[in-house]
């Protein structure tokens, strides 16, 4: 058996994975709220100035049309993006200062260097520096531009736009909240809500292991029960498909082991009788034959031919069955005569029919010739026979007939002959019925077996026939007795009217 050292079961394989899952969900929770935060914030904010802008240059072009600045809208503007927007033309005019703090003091000389420096670099520019831009004046930003500690940090943007034919000038300045405090905040608060999940993750992994596990542990449990042949065993249902699925299929597998086991039982019980008895007749006639004299007569060294023709019989069953089940069954198609294939297995049955007081009456249709293995086709109607011989009633009649007819095989009719082997005994019980050609299979009801056969044939006959891809099946009724059949097509119809 397999050592189970060094390997991890289900349930901790599941919880690991889930435990494994929840923590990489939380790295990539940390990794942009932390080490990027300050990042992410930067450029939210440089989005909305851009966003903001779009929204400027928007009512820039509705002056061509109202003939002014709609100052309301851009105040709307400024306090939605809580930024200081001013407006001046290319010669440092004034047009437009939201009304953030007291008007800005104009240096006229410096607008056109601004203008300049603007239009070299497209047309717009973007600058971060620090310290509160909003209460600075476009052109005088003395003190601005060192890092101090707690010195805010603002965003400014410059971009020119078209109006009238003439250049306009729109500065915004947006501050920048310092992203330290927030960082640590959001750090603590990441860090207990991680606790917490790693926490809930622990409980929700083991609850989901357990139940993944613990249905899987019971299957492993009943399957080594029932490698051990215990067949009273049951595979526990589970409220996952897969799994239920899965112990249908093995209660299933369990039944049908069972039933195996018990028909191979059958079988070797059956088997054993079957030898022990020729055997046994063998050994007491020889004995006599031996130890009295004048005993040495014909009609004992017969029974010893009897007995003899037995038990090959029974061997040349036990072997074809071997060969079934290794899949070593050949055909050898010939096209021979059936009717007369049918008359040399009866005539096997005169003795038995002489001694015995059996009847086999056979009701041929002509001369029928199929193409077939005769060799399988004089078994398959050997060990109906026998079967019929072995389940009759108590006149020991059974009826071999033919008939001619029409039956689809492989998806085309064709002409066909219908052989039937009908008994007069009690029938096979409905729920029999599916099971009578299931190999060690034996109904319940007693009967009388004959003198021939080893009560196994009919596990060869349906092997046969699906070799040979034929009609076959039974019909009975109880106390009606049984009709075993079996369909072949027909070749050269017209020799079997002859």
């Amino acid at each position: 058996m397999t050592t189970r050292k060094h390997k991890i079961g289900i349930r901790g394989s599941v919880f690991l994975c889930l435990l494994a899952f929840s923590v990489l969900l939380l790295v990539f929770l940390w990794i942009p709220l932390v080490a990027y935060l300050g990042q992410i914030y930067r450029a939210t904010k440089t989005q909305e100035a851009y966003a903001m802008m779009t929204s400027i240059g928007n009512e820039l072009k509705n002056v061509e049309t109202q003939g002014k600045l709609d100052v309301e809208r851009l105040d709307e503007i400024a306090e939605e993006y809580d930024a200081r927007i001013v407006i001046v033309d290319q010669s440092g005019i004034l047009l437009y200062s939201s009304s953030v703090d007291s008007s800005p003091i104009l240096i006229w000389e410096e607008a056109p260097k601004y203008f300049r420096e603007a239009l070299e670099q497209g047309g717009e520019l973007l600058q971060n520096v620090f310290g509160d831009a909003r209460k600075f004046t476009p052109f005088s930003w003395e003190g601005l531009g060192s890092p101090k500690k707690n010195n805010p940090e603002s965003l400014i943007y410059t971009k020119i736009f078209t109006v009238e034919n003439q250049y306009v000038m729109v500065f915004s300045t947006t501050l920048l909240s310092p992203v330290e405090a927030t960082e640590k905040t959001v750090r603590l608060i990441l860090l207990a809500v991680s606790l917490l999940m790693i926490l809930l993750a622990s409980i929700i992994a083991s609850i989901i292991s357990r139940q993944l596990s613990r249905p899987i542990q019971k299957m492993s449990d009943s399957a080594i029960r029932l490698a051990k042949s215990d067949y009273s065993v049951k595979f526990p249902e589970s409220r996952i498909r897969e799994l239920s699925t899965l112990s249908d299929t093995l209660n299933y597998a369990t039944e049908e082991l069972q039933k195996t086991d018990r028909l191979q039982m059958e079988l070797v019980a059956n088997v054993s009788h079957d030898l022990r008895t020729p055997l046994t007749m063998i050994k007491g006639y020889a004995e006599v034959m031996q130890d009295i004299p004048g005993e040495s007569t014909r009609e004992n060294l017969q029974v010893i031919i009897d007995e003899t023709e037995r038990l090959t019989g029974l061997v040349n069953d036990l072997l074809e069955t071997s060969r079934m089940q290794a899949g070593m069954m050949e055909l050898r198609k010939t096209e021979y005569n059936l009717t007369a294939s049918i008359q040399s297995v009866l005539e096997r049955y005169n003795k038995l029919i002489e001694k015995e007081g059996y009847t086999i009456d056979f009701i041929p249709a002509g001369d029928i010739f199929v193409d077939a293995d005769e060799e399988k086709i004089f078994q398959v109607i050997y060990n109906l026979i026998n079967n019929a011989l072995n389940y009759t009633g108590d006149d020991r009649k059974v009826t071999v007939s033919c008939t001619l007819g029409e039956k689809e095989f492989d998806g085309e009719k064709k002409p066909c002959v219908t052989v039937e082997v009908r008994d007069s005994g009690a029938g096979i019980l409905p729920e029999d019925l599916p099971h009578v050609w299931d190999r060690y299979y034996r109904s319940n009801e007693t009967h009388k077996r004959a003198k021939i056969g080893s009560g196994i044939g009919l596990s060869i006959v349906r092997a046969c026939m699906e070799l040979h891809h034929a009609l076959y099946g039974v019909e009975s009724h109880e106390n009606e007795g049984s009709v075993f059949w079996f369909s072949l097509p027909v070749i050269q119809k017209e020799k079997g009217k002859a």
